[in-house]
């Protein structure tokens, strides 16, 4: 009887073994280009659809953009791309590729057959091979995580969004330019309209606003609208109220960003009890909130202070 949990008969570990040595034979012909594996991988969808945005890459190559922005950023410095700014919608930057950029294709059209021939598959195995690795790559995302094959798929907790479309009342509109963190940022109707510089923690100047910190504020203003709705509709007093808000940035194990919040609710003229329960209820309306709920770790906690 053939054992389950044999290395050798899982489909994972034969993907693993088949990428490592896949990525290493790919290290060899890249070395020339001066280019790394993800690097090259950035370069073929660019050389497939040069100007695509920074989202479409990532949607096209299955990357985050915490993940992406390094690579990007890595890839300008060695002058194979450039951002430019769309004349129609200069909201929208794409990333082009430059003289240096477009010439390096030519250089990399012997690579895909070089892999071809070391794999030891024909052309017809290997056209069939791709498009298995698809399909498994199809199914595996559409599947929930952790889920074992004789355990009901759990029901997803209903999300907001569900259902009708949102009826736009507001939209708020903002622009950024310069040099990302270190540009400038000003919303349409010119009542925002402020330097950025990234903060001297992360390696910046810090003479300037971030983006962490109008975050901050946005959501401690917008999540005290929502506590003062609920302590109204409780007929509680919310005099004197405040929530201060603290927008943490650090490291993922992937190499990227996160963020996380922490709300700090003062509610003086409540008991302890009943200021944690009208903060509770807050935090399921605001719209900060909602659109935070299970993208990124917030914490709410009221002070007697």
């Amino acid at each position: 009887m053939t054992d389950a949990l044999a290395l050798d008969a899982q489909l994972c570990f034969a993907l693993y073994s088949a990428s490592r040595a896949t990525t290493a034979a790919y290290r060899s012909l890249l070395e020339p280009m001066g280019l790394t594996y993800p690097q090259y991988v950035v370069m073929l969808a660019l050389w497939e659809h040069d100007g695509s945005s920074v989202r479409e890459l990532g949607d096209r190559l299955a990357l985050d953009s915490g993940t992406l922005s390094p690579l990007l950023k890595r890839i300008e410095s060695l002058g194979l791309v450039t951002r430019r700014r769309d004349s129609a919608d200069e909201r929208r930057v794409g990333i082009h590729l430059t003289d240096a950029g477009r010439a390096l294709r030519e250089q990399a059209l012997p690579v895909p057959e070089c892999i071809a021939r070391q794999s030891g598959l024909t052309a017809e195995e290997g056209a069939q091979f791709v498009h298995l690795l698809r399909r498994v790559a199809t199914s595996l995302r559409a599947q929930p995580d952790n889920t074992h094959p004789d355990t009901p798929t759990p029901t997803p907790p209903p999300r907001h969004d569900e259902g009708t479309p949102m009826k736009t009342l507001y939209t708020a509109e903002a622009l950024a330019t310069g040099d990302g963190r270190n540009g400038h940022g000003r919303t349409t109707d010119g009542r925002i309209d402020v330097d950025l510089a990234t903060p001297k923690e992360l390696g910046g100047a810090g003479n300037g606003t971030n983006p962490e910190q109008l975050f901050a504020v946005g959501y401690a203003a917008c999540f005290h609208s929502a506590l003062r709705l609920v302590a109204g509709q409780q007929k509680a007093d919310v005099s004197d109220s405040s929530v201060g808000a603290k927008v943490n940035i650090g490291p993922t194990d992937a190499g990227g960003f996160q963020l996380s919040v922490e709300l700090e609710v003062t509610l003086p003229n409540l008991d302890h009890d009943t200021a944690q329960a009208i903060a509770d209820k807050a935090h399921e309306v605001c719209p900060y909130s909602n659109a935070t709920r299970g993208n990124i770790d917030v914490t709410v906690t009221v002070t007697d202070d």
